[in-house]
C-alpha cells in the first residue's frame, strides 16, 4: 500500500464515521489529509554512483541508464532538486557543569578560541578522489580564508 492509498484509506474511514462523532480535531486531521494528497509526488532529476572506491561519483539525467548500473549491483541513489525538509534535531539542554565548563574555557565570551585544524592531503583525496594541482589549489585557498575568519 502506498503512502497516497493509505491517507485515502484514512480520510474514508473517518468521514464514514456517524455524524456526531467526528470533532473539530477530526476535521482538522482530514484537512492534513487532504493537503498531503494534493503535494505532487517528487521525481528524481538525476541519479549517481560510484563504480568502485577508486573512481569517482557518475551522474546520468538518464532513467534508463540508471536503472542498467543498478541491473549490474551498483548502488544508484536518486537525486531530487528538494531535498525531504530535515527534521530538526532535539539537543538536550547542558547542565549547570557543562555551561561552567565551557564559560570557564573562554569559548563561551570569545576569550579563547579552539585552535585551528586544516585537512590532510588524505582528508581533501578521500573526499574529493583524485584531484588536480588547480583543485588541490582552490581547496588550500579556501582553508585559508577560513582559517583566516575563524582563528
Amino acid at each position: 500500500m502506498t503512502k497516497d492509498e493509505a491517507l485515502k484509506q484514512a480520510r474514508e474511514w473517518i468521514k464514514a464515521q456517524p455524524r456526531g462523532w467526528m470533532t473539530d480535531g477530526f476535521k482538522e486531521v482530514i484537512a492534513d489529509i487532504e493537503q498531503a494528497l494534493a503535494q505532487p509526488a517528487q521525481e528524481p532529476v538525476a541519479w549517481s554512483w560510484v563504480p568502485s572506491e577508486d573512481w569517482g561519483s557518475y551522474f546520468t539525467e538518464d532513467a534508463s541508464k540508471a536503472a542498467v548500473m543498478r541491473e549490474r549491483g551498483l548502488e544508484v541513489r536518486p537525486l531530487y532538486t528538494t531535498p525531504p525538509a530535515a527534521q530538526p534535531a532535539q539537543e538536550p539542554e547542558p547542565d549547570e557543569l557543562t555551561l561552567a565548563t565551557v564559560y570557564m574555557s573562554g569559548l563561551l565570551d570569545g576569550k579563547k578560541k579552539r585552535p585551528w585544524v586544516g585537512l590532510t592531503e588524505e582528508e581533501i583525496e578521500r573526499e574529493f578522489g583524485f584531484i588536480d594541482e588547480l583543485l588541490r589549489d582552490c581547496v588550500r585557498r579556501t582553508e585559508a580564508k577560513l582559517k583566516d575568519k575563524n582563528t
